[in-house]
């Protein structure tokens, strides 16, 4: 997945590039600049850019939704959850969002991690019983 979002991320990031160049020729030709030409160039500079955003924001959003499809964020925190918005906000115009998808990976896997601590935690608060001086049967939780 992260593999295919990468490519996928410099092939939008390459036409991004091409519009800029494109504009850069079409304003440094004065001798032919003319409003219209003027105009075709930042046009198109303006889409570029804004589907690279579109594109960014989408790669990160559906990683989020397909570990959420897969149950790996499930019982997050207020904190967990602010951070997940902040990596898909802070992935919007970036020429790499390598750092946010690992980001998000590393936010996953801690919150993997803690569920997992808890789950152990409850599986070695195992109840015993015994019979105390009266014969009466009681239940203690054993600690290891």
């Amino acid at each position: 997945m992260l593999v295919d979002m990468a490519k996928h991320n410099n092939e939008v990031a390459r036409q991004r590039r091409d519009a800029v160049t494109d504009f850069v020729k079409a304003v440094t030709d004065v001798d032919e600049l003319t409003d219209s030409k003027f105009a075709t160039a930042l046009g198109k500079v303006m889409r570029g850019q804004r589907q690279y955003d579109q594109a960014t924001v989408a790669d990160i959003t559906t990683m989020v939704k397909a570990m959420m499809d897969a149950g790996l964020l499930t019982e997050l925190d207020n904190f967990s959850v602010k951070q997940i918005l902040t990596k898909v906000k802070d992935s919007t115009g970036k020429n790499d969002i390598t750092a946010e998808a690992n980001k998000l990976i590393d936010i996953m896997l801690k919150h993997q991690l803690r569920r997992g601590k808890r789950a152990f935690e409850q599986q070695l608060k195992v109840k015993g019983m015994r019979q105390d001086s009266r014969g009466v049967v009681v239940q203690k939780i054993k600690d290891y």
